[in-house]
């Protein structure tokens, strides 16, 4: 029997952080790792933010569990980097818009660190879109990813089948940042009775 070739016995996997080929032998090895598009701060960012993997305490509306990989432009993962995280919450408002604002408390605002295998995760709520300009910025999650030895990248999450998305008034949105939600299970610890979906946003970091 004629034998294939081994290209063509290898399959070819697609990832949000690029192209993996599954050789025959079951390895998997990088063909192509483009970088995760950068995009503006914003004036909202705050130092200090305190380490954890939920974000939310009493916050109302959807909940949202976000886990990805964090790799390099080689396709290799990336331990120990930091992801800096902030949003505005259900309303569009960022914590230092409102009312008896309280820095210590850092509302929907945290850092993660990636494990060994360049993972990381969080727990959040789904910010809504807000007014700039006259415009409408569609809902974001603003991040920042730094790594000892690494160039560090300023970035924004967004969601797929936001309506403004094509209308952001700063025209950064790209499309390896749109997320897409899948419905998720309510965990022991979520409050009964509330929406909660998950979304995967791998990190690629700059060479």
């Amino acid at each position: 029997m004629h034998e294939e070739s081994g290209v063509s016995r290898r399959t070819f996997v697609r990832t949000a952080a690029g192209i993996w080929i599954l050789a025959s032998g079951g390895h998997l090895f990088a063909a192509d790792c483009p970088p995760t598009p950068r995009n503006v701060a914003g004036p909202y960012w705050r130092e200090g933010a305190p380490f954890r993997t939920r974000l939310w305490t009493d916050e109302p509306g959807e909940i949202l569990s976000i886990r990805g990989t964090i790799s390099d432009a080689d396709c290799r993962p990336v331990a120990d980097a930091i992801v800096d995280l902030w949003q505005a919450d259900a309303n569009g408002r960022y914590d230092s818009e409102l009312k008896g604002f309280d820095a210590k408390a850092y509302r929907l605002r945290g850092r993660v660190k990636s494990n060994s295998r360049g993972e990381y995760t969080f727990q959040t709520i789904r910010p809504a879109a807000y007014g700039m300009g006259g415009n409408m910025r569609p809902a974001h999650i603003h991040a920042i990813i730094t790594a000892p030895g690494r160039r560090s990248l300023v970035t924004q999450m967004y969601f797929h089948g936001d309506p403004y998305l094509q209308s952001d008034p700063i025209r950064q949105v790209r499309d390896p940042l749109v997320m897409q939600l899948a419905p998720a299970p309510l965990a022991a610890d979520m409050p009964r009775g509330r929406r909660h979906s998950a979304a995967v946003f791998n990190i690629v970091l700059p060479s």
